[in-house]
């Protein structure tokens, strides 16, 4: 799912803003997953029944995750921009 979902995110991301921007949002996308892959508590808790963890990539962007044992889970990645009773469907 996360390759699938960020592919969709960075075809999008190139096409409208160019190679550059797709690099350098491709890197920090990584950047954030080694970070909670280090720090997997570093989130805000957005759903604590579900252990659902969030973590703002950019100001659009959001990532949210689970922690399970030694794994995490990547779930989804949201616009922001949508509304946020979409945020975890």
């Amino acid at each position: 799912m996360r390759l699938r979902k960020n592919i969709k995110i960075l075809t999008y991301v190139h096409s409208e803003f160019g190679e550059k921007v797709t690099i350098k949002l491709n890197n920090k996308i990584f950047d954030v997953i080694d970070l909670i892959a280090e720090y997997p508590a570093i989130g805000t808790i957005e759903n604590k029944e579900k252990s659902i963890h969030g973590f703002l990539i950019r100001k659009q962007l959001r990532l949210f995750y689970r922690i399970a044992k030694d794994k995490l889970i990547l779930l989804n990645f949201f616009d922001t921009r949508q509304h946020p009773k979409k945020k975890l469907k």
